[in-house]
Formats: structure tokens, sequence, C-alpha cells
């Protein structure tokens, strides 16, 4: 677990809204990544964790991470003001 600058931004629609955060990149277990494809045929790749809030991170459906780009695939709110993206290729 790794402390890093994230950008949030929106491919599909408004392609002008972007946001930078801080937060935490991890990479997920074996377990984890073996669940996740096969319940949604999606390959998880990373497990970021920032702080904010999940309404205003709805709109963005994609991430950058350390140069890399990512979908969001899965949006949760584990404890108020800590949002944890599951990010896929």
């Amino acid at each position: 677990m790794e402390l890093t600058l994230i950008t949030l931004y929106n491919k599909l629609g408004d392609t002008a809204a972007t946001r930078v955060l801080s937060g935490r990149y991890k990479t997920p277990s074996v377990y984890q990544t073996n669940w996740y494809e096969l319940n949604s045929n999606i390959r998880l790749k990373a497990i970021v964790t920032v702080h904010g809030d999940l309404d205003d991170l709805d709109s963005f459906d994609s991430a950058r991470v350390k140069g890399r780009k990512f979908r969001i695939v899965s949006k949760t709110s584990k404890t108020f003001g800590r949002v944890e993206l599951g990010l896929a290729v």
C-alpha cells in the first residue's frame, strides 16, 4: 500500500471535468482478483482509497494512477469521507 496521486476523469460524458486526489494504492489479493473475475468477467487490477464524498465522485468513470489508465468498476463508501474505488483495465 502506498500513497499516490490519482487523476479522476470522465471518458464518456463531460471530458473537461477532472479531479486530482491523493489516496492509497494497493494491488488486490489473488482471492479478490479471482472472485471478481469469476463473477463479473472483469480483471481487477487495483484498489484505491481516497477521501471524499461518494456523491461527488459518482460522475467519474476512469482514473489515471502512476501514468496507467484504468476503468472504475466499483465505488463503495466504507465510512463517511472515505471512498474505495475498484480499478480494472
